[in-house]
């Protein structure tokens, strides 16, 4: 199976028309610069789905779901990244550039990487809705960090407590294993079995390949 050119994947979410593609899935409304719809990924009467043309992002100030033309096709359409790349390009009018010499991903890093992907939601679901957030979003206002920066950078909230992480987790015992390696989680010594979040009581930022 071929690989989609990494540079074709970075310059794709600028070159499609992100109005565009959500409009025919989701009736969209002018509003200002901008494009209002109720939102399809949770109920409500009033519109707080918005659509930023000149940012190319979309987010829901009701759910707090958000990102670019590639996020919301998976998500919509429920696909996986290299469909969700192809759906784009292809309703898009462009071609898809491959990479034939590229390596497959190591099955543990692609595991890694989606297990990271979880645990980020988990932390920025925790800045929207933890009882305990309004000491992080006082500090976060105070140091100039605005609702648009913390969506843009994905930052998130690791709650007070020792087993937020692993609470959430914990059903799935290979999970917690990989999220030990990953420094997440930390095994309690002389409890087999037993371990707690390493990030308790702090803004998350998450970084990102470039």
């Amino acid at each position: 199976m071929p690989f989609i050119d990494r540079d074709f994947i970075n310059d794709l979410s600028q070159r499609v028309d992100i109005v565009d593609l959500i409009n025919r899935r989701v009736p969209l409304k002018k509003a200002g610069k901008d494009y209002k719809a109720c939102c399809p990924f949770h109920n409500e009467k009033t519109p707080s789905f918005t659509v930023v043309p000149n940012k190319q992002i979309y987010h829901c100030f009701g759910c707090g779901e958000s990102g670019s033309a590639l996020d919301f096709v998976m998500k919509f359409d429920h696909l996986d990244f290299k469909e969700a790349v192809e759906t784009v390009a292809s309703e898009s009018g462009i071609s898809v550039v491959y990479d034939q010499k590229a390596k497959p991903v190591d099955a543990r890093i692609k595991r890694y990487r989606d297990l990271m992907q979880k645990v980020n939601e988990f932390y920025q679901y925790q800045l929207r809705h933890s009882p305990a957030k309004g000491k992080v979003t006082s500090y976060a206002k105070k140091r100039e960090i605005s609702g648009e920066i913390a969506v843009r950078f994905d930052l998130g909230f690791a709650p007070p407590g020792w087993s937020n992480l692993f609470d959430h987790f914990k059903q799935d015992e290979n999970t917690i294993q990989d999220l030990e390696k990953m420094g997440l989680l930390v095994a309690k010594k002389g409890k087999e079995g037993e371990y707690y979040d390493r990030f308790r009581d702090r803004l998350m930022f998450p970084i990102h390949n470039a």
